[in-house]
């Protein structure tokens, strides 16, 4: 095997995208800081806690990262639909059928002839 090209592979596993001076920061703290979530610790609790063991970040950041990790858990895939349930057969139309009754045609009768109405200024 060529060492170069071992050596390759080994860094190319370990490659992480660097996220940031800060957020790199927060990284190795992944776990502990979901679990805070988890259990229901605001933005500036985590921030707090964090600055008291020499992190310094601010609560944006500490907000960004989460909305990260959450991001990153979730898969990109849809979640999976369940299987459709079978549709009813349409009903049968159990009615006997409406006898046919026979239509007189219609006979058009024009209107009779009048001619114009024309006032009659006598009338008025």
């Amino acid at each position: 095997m060529n060492p170069t090209i071992d050596g390759f592979g080994i860094e190319a596993r370990a490659f992480r995208k660097s996220l940031g001076p800060k957020m790199d920061l927060l990284a190795p703290h992944a776990v502990d800081i979901l679990l805070l979530r988890k259990r229901g610790a605001s933005y500036p609790d985590i921030m707090t806690l964090l600055r008291k063991h020499g992190i310094e970040v601010s609560v944006d950041t500490v907000r960004d990262f989460c909305m990260r990790l959450a991001k990153d858990d979730s898969s990109s895939k849809p979640p999976e639909m369940p299987p459709p349930t079978p549709r009813p057969l349409p009903a049968q139309d159990i009615r006997p059928p409406v006898p046919t009754v026979p239509i007189e045609p219609y006979h058009y009768t024009a209107p009779a002839v009048r001619g114009p109405r024309i006032y009659d200024p006598r009338t008025l």
